[in-house]
């Protein structure tokens, strides 16, 4: 449901509805996603104060963006992907002190995701465009 939020975020249409209408939405469409047999128990709909047929536009319009964004990201990887990532054996060039730093960034990556609670995709992401910068130089 978090990444459902953040893809809809992106796209300004969204906008135009409260966080806690997008929030039960995407939480509607990512139970529906997962296959669960109730995809909006009566609990949910107490708690949020959305029945499941006030949300199932937005569930539907949420399921368009993330369909959207997957072809993006898939054609992004297969044309942009391959050529952006770090050389393979990069490493193996630098000296001693460059692989220290790197590490060094590393460390100081991982410090700030825990700090900050990002996702582990995120540090994932940091760590990819630190190897790739210094695959470059």
């Amino acid at each position: 449901a978090g990444h459902i939020v953040q893809v809809a975020l992106v796209h300004g249409a969204t906008l135009k509805y409260p966080p806690s209408v997008l929030v039960s939405a995407a939480l509607l469409l990512s139970n529906q996603l997962v296959g669960r047999r109730v995809v909006w128990p009566r609990k949910m709909a107490r708690t949020s104060g959305r029945s499941r047929k006030e949300l199932t536009p937005l569930a539907k319009e949420l399921r368009s963006l993330l369909q959207f964004s997957t072809r993006v990201q898939t054609r992004w990887l297969q044309k942009e992907g391959v050529a952006s990532m770090p050389k393979q054996a990069y490493a193996e060039d630098q000296t001693g002190s460059a692989t220290k730093a790197r590490g060094s960034v590393v460390d100081w990556l991982r410090d700030v995701h825990l700090q900050l609670n990002y996702w582990t995709a995120t540090l994932h992401l940091a760590v990819s465009i630190v190897d790739r910068y210094l695959s470059v130089r």
